[in-house]
């Protein structure tokens, strides 16, 4: 054990800068340091490990399958299936697009704006139902548009376009045709 006169020789000498504890063992100061930098990594491995945002990455485009049904008044867009995984409502962009790919005026916007909405009100043209109410566009959900002739905005040979907002890419290719 180094006696104290040589702890005072190597303070001033700058060979050694310890702390002294109660029972004369000397301490690292930079000890807590690393155990608190130990520590800081630790934490943010869990986070990046445990942080549900990296299931799937923002900039990946989900590809979308959809098919059209045409009943009495209404065109019927069906979600079949989307890749990799469901999307949030809010993330989506629609795009109704005449036989001249001209954006159909009031036919574009955020499936959020259209979600749920009460497609017997008059003035509704648009409505997307969210079939498993996830908040989600994702299998089995449906977009529907109101055909011109009844007072809508949509006509056969018009197409609907959905974008992913984080990329801008479309999700279904050239997009639905209606008809």
């Amino acid at each position: 054990m180094v006696g104290e006169p040589d702890l005072v020789k190597a303070k001033y000498s700058g060979q050694l800068n310890p702390v002294l504890r109660r029972d004369g063992s000397a301490v690292s100061k930079i000890f807590p340091i690393i155990v608190l930098t130990g520590i800081a990594i630790i934490l943010v491995i869990v986070t990046f490990t445990w942080n549900p945002s990296s299931e799937r990455s923002d900039c990946q485009t989900p590809k979308v399958i959809t098919s059209c049904e045409l009943d009495d008044h209404n065109f019927t867009i069906v979600v079949e299936k989307i890749d990799p995984d469901p999307t949030s409502v809010v993330k989506v962009q629609f795009i109704l697009l005449n036989e001249s790919d001209d954006i159909v005026p009031g036919g574009q916007g955020s499936l959020y704006d259209i979600y749920g909405l009460d497609f017997s009100n008059e003035t509704t043209n648009l409505s997307f139902r969210d079939n498993d109410l996830d908040g989600k566009i994702s299998g089995g959900d449906t977009i529907l548009i109101k055909h011109q002739d009844f007072g809508g905005l949509a006509s056969e040979g018009y197409r609907l376009l959905l974008k992913f907002e984080t990329t801008g890419d479309p999700m279904n290719g050239g997009g639905t045709r209606l008809g």
